[in-house]
């Protein structure tokens, strides 16, 4: 049976079979996966907003919502405006099990419309087993790259957009990251850094094979650069939430001890850059911040917007006592990312932005004080 796409007309959907949508046929469409995220709605809305492209969601059910009230959920807060919906449509499934894999009528559409795939979905699960990791993220990759070989030998692909990790090489150790594969000596801290290295690699095979493909590698996406808006708040405030919840006052680490943060509004408006340029296929860029903020900054300016915060203090890792450690353990899997020298090359990302107007971000005090203020009116923090 045919799976029917969703699209959206105003504030109404509107069900039509592959074929059959009022499109223009010359006019092509964009396929993204991880749509529902907060990086993968604010692309959708700078894609929408920048071109005349149609938008295609690939969206997991969940529980009682289904992808079209999912998808629908995330358009509407990202506030995207009723002119622009009705360029957004919704395919009901998961990387791995989409219904393109059996349906005939929704792949010869797919090949006749999809121009471009941005691969965001992915599990950032650091402390989840490595099967459900490398299920996730590598089988998934190598389901999309498949669909993508498909699209660019049968119909009009011209680029496969893969969204990896700025910590492929792995956060277990020091190291400068080079824009380039593969990672010498790779020490990876947890499961998901190594399902992103292998999906990673994967993808540069896909391009030895003549497939036009990109790889960006964010750090640890958060909110933009003006106001700190982000739909969803993962990894960095995963933290601070931790800390406070523990009621633990002294925390394990120096002041110099530095997190590599990356605004959501860099990462969106850089990447979608970078992707309409031919000479970026094959390459591989870094999104990340020229100043990734120290502890000392972070204690700072959290005491002056977070009452709770005021009286936090470090202690080394090596003194932190076995009794706090207990009590703040899910939070040492986050906290490994303090601890370490990360630092990036962004060679090939300036001179891809050179001239574009994007600037490498500056994630200084006031940066800072954007995003927790931003995470405190949500009542997240």
């Amino acid at each position: 049976m045919d799976a029917a796409v969703q699209w959206k007309t105003g504030n109404r959907s509107q069900t039509g079979t592959k074929s059959g949508k009022a499109h223009s046929a010359g006019r092509g469409c964009v396929l993204v996966t991880g749509a529902t995220g907060s990086l993968g709605g604010a692309l959708i809305e700078r894609i929408l907003a920048d071109s005349d492209m149609d938008v295609l969601a690939l969206v997991r059910e969940s529980g009682r919502e289904s992808a079209e009230m999912r998808l629908h959920a995330a358009i509407d807060f990202e506030q995207i405006p009723g002119e622009a919906r009705g360029r957004i449509g919704s395919i009901p499934g998961d990387i791995r099990r989409a219904p393109w894999h059996g349906d005939t009528s929704l792949r010869n559409m797919l090949r006749t419309r999809v121009t471009e795939i941005f691969h965001l979905a992915a599990s950032t699960d650091l402390t989840g087993t490595r099967e459900s990791l490398m299920a996730a993220n590598v089988d998934g990759t190598q389901a999309m790259l498949t669909l993508a070989q498909d699209l660019h030998s049968n119909g009009r692909l011209e680029r496969f957009n893969h969204f990896s990790t700025a910590f492929i090489a792995g956060s277990a150790q020091d190291h400068h990251a080079m824009e380039a594969y593969p990672c010498p000596q790779p020490a990876w801290a947890n499961a998901y850094e190594e399902s992103k290295h292998i999906a990673e690699g994967n993808v540069h095979a896909a391009i030895a094979g003549g497939l036009p493909a990109t790889v960006f590698r964010p750090s640890i996406v958060v909110g933009n650069s003006d106001d700190g808006y982000t739909r969803s708040f993962g990894l960095f405030y995963h933290i601070v939430r931790k800390i406070k919840r523990s009621g633990i006052r002294r925390l394990p680490g120096e002041e110099s001890d530095r997190i590599q943060i990356v605004p959501l509004d860099f990462v969106c408006n850089a990447a979608l850059e970078i992707s309409r340029r031919t000479d970026s296929t094959g390459g591989i860029f870094h999104l990340v911040s020229d100043n990734a903020p120290d502890f000392a900054t972070l204690l700072r300016v959290g005491a002056e917007e977070m009452e709770w915060a005021r009286g936090l203090s470090l202690i080394p890792v090596e003194r932190f006592s076995p009794a706090a450690r207990s009590v703040l353990q899910s939070a040492f899997v986050f906290l490994n990312y303090f601890h370490r020298d990360l630092d990036f090359d962004t060679t090939n990302t300036r001179e891809a932005l050179r001239g574009s107007g994007i600037a490498m971000p500056d994630t200084d005090a006031e940066y800072i004080r954007r995003i927790l203020h931003y995470a405190c009116a949500m009542d997240y923090l």
